[in-house]
């Protein structure tokens, strides 16, 4: 069971905004190579914390996964 089951949704939430935001950045400036680090590391996160929850408990990651359109883990 997860303890703190608000504050890994919210962080998730937090940066699935973050990776819109930056791959829509990322469309107009092609050669912006910080963002696309920054990219990066914020979807290696997310995907660390997904992992997390997919472990913990399969039915909250299904629901988080077809929210956020999450394609693949």
């Amino acid at each position: 069971m997860i303890k703190n089951k608000k504050y890994y949704i919210n962080l998730i939430v937090l940066f699935t905004t973050k990776i819109y935001k930056l791959s829509n950045h990322l469309k107009k400036n092609n050669k912006d190579y910080n963002t696309v680090r920054s990219l990066l590391k914020i979807v290696s996160k997310r995907k660390k914390l997904l992992k997390y929850i997919k472990r913990k408990n399969l039915n909250l990651f299904i629901k988080i996964k077809n929210e956020l359109n999450i394609r693949k883990l």
